[in-house]
């Protein structure tokens, strides 16, 4: 029995990613203690799902299909810069408004994931966000007040794609491969 790591996002285009990684790179922090995230895996995740069985995968897209079916692109809107976990601080992240159509989504994926066994419900709040670097080492006082006081460049963005990710773990950060996009 084969398994791949899986998580289902709605996706950042292209275009904006890549703007935001050049605002973020120009942040007077300690670059080197940085790893900045490729423009092409910028994602807000909806729902990490882990190791699941490849046999489920159609079942996956099916639900997700039915979770999507219906629904506009998202107006999704962002806030600020910040570094997670607060208690340990090791990734940078731009949050992101939960506005009611994003919460909306990731209500309807969770639901039909779990009518169809696949996962089960969500028992932590939605936090929306995404990740834009990792910290090697715990970041200084001066970088983690930059990051805060980050203006963000496109505070505003639509995203129109949810995609069924997997998730390959490797030395140099993890490598995402899309098994399945739904257009919104």
């Amino acid at each position: 029995m084969q398994h791949f790591r899986l998580f289902i996002a709605l996706e950042i285009p292209p275009e904006q990613a890549r703007s935001l990684t050049a605002s973020f790179t120009s942040l007077p922090l300690e670059h080197p203690l940085y790893r900045i995230s490729p423009a092409v895996q910028f994602h807000i995740t909806l729902k990490f799902l882990g190791d699941i069985d490849i046999l489920l995968i159609p079942q996956c897209i099916t639900a997700l299909e039915n979770a999507c079916e219906g629904l506009k692109p998202i107006s999704i809107e962002l806030t600020r810069g910040d570094l997670r976990p607060h208690g340990r601080p090791r990734t940078a992240i731009i949050g992101v408004r939960p506005v009611e159509a994003l919460q909306g989504l990731f209500m309807r994926v969770d639901n039909a994931l779990a009518e169809e066994g696949i996962a089960h419900h969500e028992r932590r709040a939605f936090h929306p966000h995404i990740t834009i670097a990792r910290c090697t080492a715990a970041p200084s006082e001066n970088d983690i007040r930059a990051l805060q006081a980050w203006t963000i460049p496109e505070r505003a963005l639509y995203a129109d794609t949810v995609t069924l990710f997997q998730s390959e773990l490797k030395p140099n950060g993890a490598v995402y491969t899309a098994l399945n996009r739904i257009l919104l």
